[in-house]
């Protein structure tokens, strides 16, 4: 089974985010993924120079199985400001983010998972965070969009 790991380099806009997404196998399960991920960031530094202009936060989001036989680790790479040079990059508003739910309660994933989805269940879990451990968070991001993830968090769950 090979081991891949996805990174968003995500920025805010106003009322939601711009991202854009690189994907590298990582080989077997004998490497390390987070140091993987932080040697892939800085190999994206380096290709498009001072992407990241202030302080960052890397977040640890979520796995999923794909066919065949592909295990992804996803990670969010959050700054104020990311240059994104050449890249292409997806507006993503708060309106839009929606996380992926199985039909089936047995049956935990769901059988379609978009991009939209993986940025959202991000941004929500970051916000769970963030709700928990403000000091941290309020070091890297402005006020608002500190508000402005934590607002995420109760458009993308939902109400029960």
């Amino acid at each position: 089974m090979t081991l891949w790991v996805e990174i968003f380099f995500v920025s805010f806009i106003e009322d939601g985010v711009k991202y854009f997404r690189i994907k590298r196998a990582i080989g077997d399960n004998k490497h390390d993924p987070d140091i993987a991920v932080l040697k892939l960031v800085k190999s994206e530094l380096d290709v498009t120079p001072n992407i990241l202009k202030e302080d960052y936060l890397v977040h640890s989001t979520s796995w999923r199985y794909e066919k065949p036989e592909e295990v992804i680790l996803t990670y969010l790479v959050i700054a104020e400001e990311i240059d994104f040079g050449s890249h292409k990059t997806v507006d993503l508003f708060c309106n839009e983010m929606k996380m992926a739910v199985s039909k089936d309660a047995k049956v935990p994933r769901p059988k379609y998972i978009d991009e939209r989805n993986v940025i959202s269940h991000g941004l929500a879990n970051l916000a769970l965070l963030m709700t928990r451990e403000k000091k941290e968070f309020r070091k890297i991001f402005k006020q608002s969009n500190c508000q402005l993830i934590v607002r995420l968090k109760k458009e993308i769950s939902g109400r029960i």
